[in-house]
Parts: structure tokens; sequence; C-alpha cells
């Protein structure tokens, strides 16, 4: 696991380049078994650093 801060330009160049899905509020149960799930990034905005095309809550991007 990596964890890194980012600003909210850098977070919106990572979901243009891998398209993020709005997963919620509370952080998102990781251990759902999906072969898939080796290679993702969650990435959270707090109210504060919202932008007009995100609402606060956390995100996971799927590197394709």
């Amino acid at each position: 696991m990596l964890r890194a801060v980012l600003s909210i330009n850098e977070c919106e160049r990572v979901i243009s380049e891998h398209p993020a899905t709005y997963v919620g509020e509370q952080f998102p149960s990781l251990g759902n078994g999906n072969s898939s799930a080796n290679d993702f990034a969650v990435i959270s905005f707090r109210a504060e650093e919202i932008t007009n095309a995100r609402r606060p809550g956390y995100y996971r991007s799927i590197r394709i």
C-alpha cells in the first residue's frame, strides 16, 4: 500500500487518465475478492476540496 497526498489538480489528472467511480462518504471495503482489485487507487475529496465535477467522499480508480 502506498499513501500519497496529492493536490486537487494532481487528483484530477489521475482521474482523467484512469476514470474513477464515486463509492461514498465512508472508506470503501476493499476485501471483495475481485481479481481486478490488485491495481487501483482510492482518492478522497474533503468538502473544502471539491470542485464542480466532484462531491465529497471517496472515489475508486482502477488502472486499465
